[in-house]
């Protein structure tokens, strides 16, 4: 089913989910398409047990809810072993899908990552818990590290996290089904930024209220505005970063005049504070533009509107290396200053102080702690082979070249900082060979393997 297409049924499902029979046939539809999935992974030949986790365990919204399926891996099959089960989940995942495309997110994680979530009291982590059932075979999840530190740098990443999805959603599908699904997001932002609030030393009590079924009318920019101000006051204040001389990235000097001309028709919004282009972090290729709103401004919503507005007219310049963000990524001044805390990699603050490029305005330069910075490159390891897993199960012909990336630059960047040298790691200059990307997955485990335990434990002594 083409894009657009999809798009259509998704809004009439939405605009018709509570229709008498029709509400019947949807729940119908996602009770067929769970059976299913049961069907289709239970030949899994390395999964241990899959989970439903989310709306599809019971509480359906017609037309915004998914399907979302957790697979947790046998304990210590190597690479190979992973790529034949993941081969077989994507065979699965697209016979499942081919009647109606409900399964949409599905994690494959190992035994030791899980382990890994569990000392850093990663809140998806703790979602399982509480909204997760097996549709087959069974596993003893980990239960997350307490303590008032690592809980709350958990719901900080879950307000960051959730913010950033609902703003993503306003802007880039502004329609009613958008305007849904960022009030969702929103909702969960703030329940994160309240429990956050009271220190509490166990995430559990948050999950279970995290996703309490409720009916959300549609989000507006102005409750996207109050979302951010919110997250600024869940970040809190570091020291200014050290990272040696600013370099030219040869990347960013060709992309920048594209940027800055499409950036141009917004400056006449008051409440855009500035702009700046950088990388995504260790990844070389990858590029993010940050648009810094002023959320005291009295034409916050106005600046939002024209924003989605000029995305929907011109999408950034395909030309210029938008891989995983194709489009602006809104930050609050303070946001600009604390990225470190934001969903992209670790090292993307030492990305853009050595090699960003200002486009307009004022933006503030990173800020974070020793700490900080270690604390988001375990983070980062204990998810990577998830990521690299996700791009071998949807394919595609970048796939091999993001798993390349993610070996030649983002591990690249974890082995060093394990020798000391995390706040110089430069951008490596990513060597040119072929390869599948079974080929380059297998060649990228290991070294994962090797680096994500020292990182923790590394983080873990540095707090």
């Amino acid at each position: 089913m083409s894009a657009p297409l999809l798009g259509a049924v998704r809004r009439f499902v939405a605009r018709t989910g509570d229709w008498p029979g029709l509400s019947s046939a949807y729940a119908l539809t996602y009770r067929l398409t769970v059976r299913r999935l049961t069907r289709a992974t239970r030949r899994l030949p390395g999964a241990a047990t899959v989970l439903l986790r989310g709306s599809a365990a019971g509480r359906i919204t017609p037309g915004l809810s998914d399907i979302d399926a957790f697979v947790v891996l046998r304990p210590g099959i190597d690479a190979r072993e992973e790529i034949v089960t993941v081969a077989t989940l994507r065979a699965a995942i697209d016979a499942v899908n081919r009647p109606a495309p409900l399964v949409r997110d599905v994690h494959v994680v190992s035994p030791r990552e899980l382990e890994g979530w569990a000392r850093l009291s990663v809140y998806l982590l703790g979602a399982l818990h509480v909204d997760a059932a097996p549709l087959w075979g069974r596993v003893e999840l980990p239960s997350p590290a307490t303590g008032r530190e690592v809980v709350g740098r958990a719901l900080r990443r879950g307000v960051a996290w959730w913010t950033d999805r609902g703003l993503r959603q306003i802007l880039l599908e502004p329609g009613p089904v958008g305007r849904r699904l960022a009030a969702r997001s929103f909702r969960k932002a703030r329940r994160f930024a309240e429990s956050l609030a009271e220190a509490p030393d166990d995430i559990g009590p948050t999950m279970r209220a995290y996703n309490a079924p409720t009916l959300d009318p549609p989000a507006s920019v102005e409750d996207a505005v109050r979302a951010l101000a919110r997250l600024d006051a869940a970040l809190p204040d570091a020291p200014a970063l050290d990272v040696g001389d600013a370099t030219e990235h040869p990347i960013l000097r060709e992309a920048a005049a594209p940027i800055a001309e499409w950036v141009a028709p917004l400056r006449r919004e008051a409440a855009w504070g500035g702009a700046t282009l950088s990388t995504e972090g260790a990844s070389r290729g990858d590029l993010r533009l940050y648009m810094v709103l002023d959320p005291e401004h009295p034409r916050a919503p106005d600046a939002l509107r024209a924003l989605a507005r000029h995305l929907a007219r011109a999408p950034l310049p395909r030309r210029s290396s938008f891989a995983r963000c194709p489009f602006p990524i809104v930050v609050t001044p303070r946001q600009a200053a604390r990225t470190v805390w934001l969903r992209w990699t670790a090292l993307e603050p030492i990305a853009r102080l050595r090699h960003g490029r200002h486009l307009f305005g004022e933006v503030p330069a990173p800020r974070a702690t020793r700490a900080e910075i270690l604390d988001s490159l375990a983070y980062e390891a204990v998810h990577l082979l998830g990521g690299a897993r996700e791009l071998l199960r949807v394919g595609g012909p970048s796939a091999a070249e993001r798993l390349r990336d993610l070996a030649d630059n983002v591990v690249h960047a974890h082995e060093r900082a394990l020798e000391g040298e995390w706040s110089t790691v430069p951008i490596r200059p990513r060597p040119s060979r072929g390869g599948s990307a079974e080929q380059a997955f297998a060649a990228l485990h290991p070294r994962v393997e090797a680096v994500r335990d020292p990182l923790l434990e590394a983080a873990i002594r540095a707090r």
